[in-house]
């Protein structure tokens, strides 16, 4: 059987006598549609012979609904998805659903300082939704903290799956007060923002409270 159609088909018995039916060869399309989809993500399949059923040969990876073709990523691994058309013939396709694999890196950057965010899956794009907080390269990862408050970052991995993280760029105020002083005395340094500790680099020098 080679293709879609219909065929005489004759059995001559011994005696010579010769009886035929027409034989039909029903055809069945391929199943389109993206078969690589997230975990809580959706692809519509679909298939030109119109008026069949779908089914997931593992519903616990992907189920896909009946009528529709619309399947939904439950957990990471394969489901064979499969199309009946209204003629009994059956197309198949392997969907392979991804998780979205977590951004590491440091989440806590001093403004004015970069980090650099990394993902397992390589290859993705790198995006800030609060490009004026933290800006990120797009293929690096390398992040900039611009101004103080919270950004949120996100990681489109090459399986369209995307990763999020929140990264907190925290302020930082100039040292004041008097920043000369003679041997064997003392002043007092500040700083704006409380509860940071001191220290000094050069305890022969100047030593300083913690």
């Amino acid at each position: 059987i080679f293709s879609g159609g219909t065929v005489n088909i004759s059995y001559t018995n011994p005696s010579g006598c010769t009886v035929s039916i027409a034989f039909s060869v029903n055809s069945i399309s391929p199943i389109t549609g993206n078969s690589n989809i997230c975990t809580a993500g959706t692809s519509v399949l679909s298939n030109v012979i119109i008026g069949g059923s779908w089914s997931s040969g593992s519903p616990g990876i992907a189920t896909v609904n009946a009528t529709s073709g619309l399947v939904n990523g439950i957990s990471a691994g394969t489901a064979l998805i499969s199309y009946t058309a209204p003629t009994g013939c059956v197309a198949t396709k392997t969907v392979t659903v991804n998780i979205p694999l977590p951004i590491g890196g440091t989440p806590s950057v001093c403004i004015g300082s970069t980090s650099s965010l990394t993902n397992p899956a390589t290859g993705g794009i790198w995006s800030s939704a609060d490009p004026s907080i933290a800006s990120v390269g797009t293929t690096s990862g390398l992040l900039t903290s611009v101004a103080p408050g919270n950004a949120s970052i996100s990681y489109t991995a090459p399986s369209g799956c995307v990763s999020t993280a929140t990264v907190t760029v925290n302020p930082v105020a100039p040292v004041t007060g008097t920043a000369s002083v003679c041997a064997g005395s003392s002043t007092t340094l500040y700083n704006a923002v409380p509860g940071g500790s001191w220290s000094s680099i050069g305890p022969g020098i100047a030593t300083v409270g913690s």
